[in-house]
């Protein structure tokens, strides 16, 4: 696996989440074929320039920045988690300046205190800290341990930076897998083998909370709905041993992708907006979209709840399988924090081998 696929898999991400996010404004578009039909306004997904002002990158990925810098030092256990919340206190008067702020997001890093590895990084368990933006955050632990045998290290790493912020199974759950099936674009796994791959690794997230300590009885009490759903899933695409293709019906339109989607939300969660939903779509529209960039922007960025994390998850899988060659330019050269990235994604793959 070359250079190039990491590159891709950080930046065209970071392009991903700031296509499905649009600056947070998609006016009165809601559904898929409303936001798509804005798209083609543009001018179709090849002539818009993603960058600031009009397509800025949301604050879920300033955060993955911080997260990715971090993951790309080497650090690791409680060295790497210390180095994370500093950078997450920090980038509130740095990256996140002037810039639009969730309260949860701003209330969760103001709490941070970096020194204070016990009380002071991970979140209590939060019945509520179910959001996607851990699965986006989690991801590039995925470059850091692509190897087979570093399963336990990419799944010890990727709870602890969810659990910074989201303590919640849904949350760690949905970054241990965006960060499982990073590694498996990386190993060149048959896509239809991630889903399977993910129902033999979910064990041994349970077993790194179990001996972690930390709210345990409540973590085990509301994991199954994410592995059902995902079962669920797999089951309906005939793919739960990961030995056969994926089965779509003959005529997969907006339509029955909308209400496919629709089945992965959460009760009283948009679209979108989970752990669980947003790497059900990132896969879903991954195993459809095929060697087509823009299939891939219409299936996982610009569908009826929030595209800004399944975008930008769906994005960098594609990316590390293809690369920058099949994406227009415009659609990546001036996003957000791109040299950085960069720099990043060749410190990763300097590490991971």
């Amino acid at each position: 696996m070359s250079l190039e696929s990491f590159q891709a898999a950080l930046t065209l991400g970071m392009a991903g989440s700031a296509f499905g996010s649009r600056n947070e404004d998609w006016g009165h578009a809601e559904s898929s074929a409303e936001k798509q039909r804005v798209v083609q306004q543009l001018g179709g997904v090849g002539a818009i320039t993603v960058g600031p002002p009009s397509w800025p990158v949301p604050e879920e990925s300033v955060f993955t920045v911080a997260t990715v810098e971090s993951v790309a030092t080497g650090k690791t256990g409680g060295d790497l988690v210390r180095d994370i919340a500093m950078r997450y206190a920090d980038s509130l008067a740095t990256d996140m300046h002037n810039r639009p702020i969730s309260t949860y997001m701003l209330r969760e890093v103001s709490r941070l205190q970096p020194a204070d590895l016990e009380d002071g990084i991970f979140q209590d368990y939060n019945d509520h800290a179910t959001h996607s933006s851990a699965a986006l955050r989690g991801l590039c632990v995925g470059l850091r341990y692509h190897k087979p045998k570093q399963v336990r290290e990419l799944v010890a790493a990727t709870v602890d930076i969810a659990r910074i912020l989201h303590h919640h199974p849904v949350a760690y759950m949905g970054a241990v897998t965006a960060a499982l099936f990073t590694s498996y674009a990386i190993q060149e796994k048959e896509m239809r083998e991630w889903g399977a791959g993910l129902l033999t690794t979910l064990p041994m997230i349970l077993e790194y909370v179990a001996s972690s300590g930390r709210d345990v009885i409540q973590s085990m009490s509301t994991y199954q709905v994410f592995e059902q759903t995902w079962r669920e899933y797999l089951h309906m695409r005939g793919m739960t041993d990961g030995e056969r293709q994926p089965n779509f019906p003959q005529k997969y339109d907006i339509k029955k992708r909308d209400m496919l989607y629709q089945s992965f939300a959460l009760p009283n969660k948009e679209l979108g907006s989970t752990g669980l939903d947003a790497t059900l779509i990132a896969y879903d529209a991954l195993l459809s979209s095929g060697s087509s960039w823009e299939a891939l922007c219409n299936n996982s960025m610009f569908h009826s709840g929030q595209g800004k994390v399944s975008g930008a998850l769906a994005a960098s899988w594609w990316g590390i399988q293809h690369g920058f060659s099949p994406v227009p330019l415009c659609n990546y050269n001036h996003v957000e924090f791109k040299d950085r990235l960069l720099e990043c994604a060749s410190k990763l793959y300097e590490l991971s081998w």
